[in-house]
């Protein structure tokens, strides 16, 4: 293996970009541990820690992210770095909406993009437009979050194909899901595949939320179909999080085909995902989708218990637009 610093990590963000994350890992570990302290420049720590802030931020192995985002901002801050300081905090945002603390989350984007557009640097500013996007769909608001993906896109779509892009046309194509407009998700969708094809971990996304798409126009032999292909894709990546989504479609798809043990068991095992990463409010949304699947079973006090549990987590994260829709599931039964 080349030891030239600054290929070991261009080669790690090569291999981050392809969601290949074994293989980054081993190359910020040789960075680490491998490379003399002579030839680690200020420049080239700050690199290092910003990647592996994302690595173990895909990894959801948050307090060493954190970590490394701190090691990160000091270095950023004493070098003067806008650019690095920026993209340290649009991390640190991504961290906190995957744990629910939205507010903190949201904090961070502000001082980035201020500190981003300062810089005329458009792809952290465009970034930093997903992750207040994602605070939002998380949220609930989906009109905020359409809004934030359309300005990364505007951002983003004159400085030619980037994965950032890829993922903005993604999650504009969640949030149309959301307000069932299914054809224009599902075109969003295909779109986000075709510009994934190197990249694992974004072809997984798009292929599950394809899936989830597809389950909804009732299409469940073809969303089968997605969610086999996610379930490789993640399990290649080691991605937690989209194994846990693929396990929440694939229970859903199961339960709408009234196979209910395994729709039980692979809705249990995203919930346990969900518990185990960290991310409160995504475990509330497959629980929520656990009790529906009590109530198409026509079992309505398994279905009451598990809506409010659900409902007792969206309330204590303040998640407005899913509380709403689970007091109506519960008013359903």
């Amino acid at each position: 293996m080349d030891q030239d610093p600054d290929k070991l990590l261009n080669s790690a963000m090569d291999e981050m970009d392809k969601g290949h994350y074994k293989e980054a890992e081993a190359l910020v570990d040789i960075f680490s541990n491998h490379i003399p302290g002579s030839q680690k420049t200020e420049a080239r720590m700050i690199q290092f820690h910003l990647l592996s802030a994302r690595l173990y931020t895909r990894l959801t192995h948050h307090a060493e992210a954190v970590r490394h985002c701190n090691e990160a901002m000091a270095r950023a801050t004493a070098m003067g770095d806008p650019v690095a300081v920026a993209m340290t905090l649009r991390w640190l945002a991504h961290i906190h909406w995957r744990g629910a603390d939205y507010q903190k989350a949201l904090e961070y984007i502000g001082q980035g993009s201020k500190i981003a557009k300062a810089a005329g640097a458009k792809v952290v500013e465009g970034a930093l437009c997903i992750e207040r996007g994602n605070v939002l769909a998380n949220t609930g608001d989906v009109d905020g979050s359409s809004e934030s993906y359309r300005a990364a896109i505007s951002l983003l779509e004159p400085l030619g194909p980037s994965r950032e892009l890829t993922r903005a046309l993604n999650n504009l194509g969640d949030s149309f899901l959301r307000r069932t407009d299914y054809g224009k998700a599902l075109e969003l969708f295909v779109r986000t595949k075709a510009a994934s094809a190197d990249d694992l971990n974004m072809r997984g996304w798009a292929c599950v939320n394809m899936a989830d798409c597809l389950q909804n126009l009732e299409r469940l032999e073809d969303a089968q179909k997605e969610v086999d292909e996610a379930f490789l894709l993640f399990t290649r990546s080691s991605d937690p999080l989209g194994l846990a989504v693929s396990h929440w479609v694939q229970g859903v798809i199961d339960a709408k085909g009234s196979h209910w043990d395994k729709a039980e068991s692979n809705l249990n095992y995203a919930r346990g995902i969900a518990k185990d990463i960290g991310m409160p409010v995504l475990e509330g949304k497959v629980v929520r989708d656990i009790g529906r699947m009590y109530g198409w079973k026509g079992d309505k006090e398994q279905a009451r218990q598990y809506l409010s549990i659900a409902l007792g987590t969206f309330k204590a994260h303040q998640v407005t637009a899913f509380l709403k829709l689970t007091e109506m599931d519960i008013m359903s039964l």
